[in-house]
């Protein structure tokens, strides 16, 4: 099974589209690190989005007045296709920018449904063989091979042959980012069970077995 990235639940896989039903239990074997969506993670998201629209816009309106303004020979050697870059990319951030923007209004709702005692689906689910990602724009199936491990609270996984990674939120329901990095750690080094039974998962590494007998004499 390869990294599996969507904002479409239907293209998830049953036994992940489960983890994401509010109104199902957690299936035995699964260890949740629900994200909490405070004020001041809210703020900072929607003033970095209202800075990418800025920017994006600028870079846009450069773009458009070097395409129109722009009256001189055009040939394989002056035409640099610049303004075309500009307007793209400003187009790219304004759009993203725009989509944090308009994300704060919900996202603001959940933060007070979390606030008021309720348990929402969003954050870091760990089950045998698989980490489920779920944030408030997609959600990410990791298999455990395609696992490589935390480097400055970012978790890092192949996909496709690139090594890609994503930083986790700071803030957890019921848990710190290092509880939740040491599950992850453990998580990582836990082996495959065989016939797909599943395992709790937990932060703490399992007991060492008791040492074996004395061996008798002579052998």
């Amino acid at each position: 099974m390869d990294v599996l990235t969507t904002s479409d639940p239907e293209k998830l896989p049953p036994e992940v589209r489960v983890l994401l039903d509010e109104t199902q239990p957690l299936p035995p074997g699964t260890a949740f690190f629900e994200q909490r969506f405070s004020a001041a993670w809210l703020i900072q998201n929607a003033l970095i989005g209202l800075g990418l629209l800025g920017f994006g816009a600028l870079l846009l309106l450069l773009g458009v007045v070097w395409l129109f303004a722009y009256r001189g020979p055009v040939t394989v050697y002056s035409n640099s296709n610049a303004e075309l870059w500009l307007i793209v990319v400003g187009l790219v951030l304004g759009v993203g920018g725009w989509m944090m923007l308009a994300s704060f209004p919900a996202g603001w709702a959940l933060g007070r449904r979390q606030n008021a005692g309720a348990r929402t689906r969003y954050g870091i689910f760990l089950l045998p063989g698989i980490l489920v990602s779920r944030s408030w724009f997609d959600t990410t199936v990791i298999p455990r091979e395609h696992f490589r491990g935390l480097a400055s609270n970012a978790l890092r996984y192949d996909s496709k042959g690139q090594t890609k990674s994503y930083t986790l939120p700071p803030e957890w329901i019921g848990s710190s980012l290092a509880q939740l990095a040491a599950a992850i750690h453990a998580w990582s080094q836990q082996p495959s069970q065989p016939g797909g039974g599943a395992t709790l998962l937990s932060a703490t590494p399992p007991p060492l077995p008791p040492p074996l007998p004395p061996s008798p004499r002579g052998l």
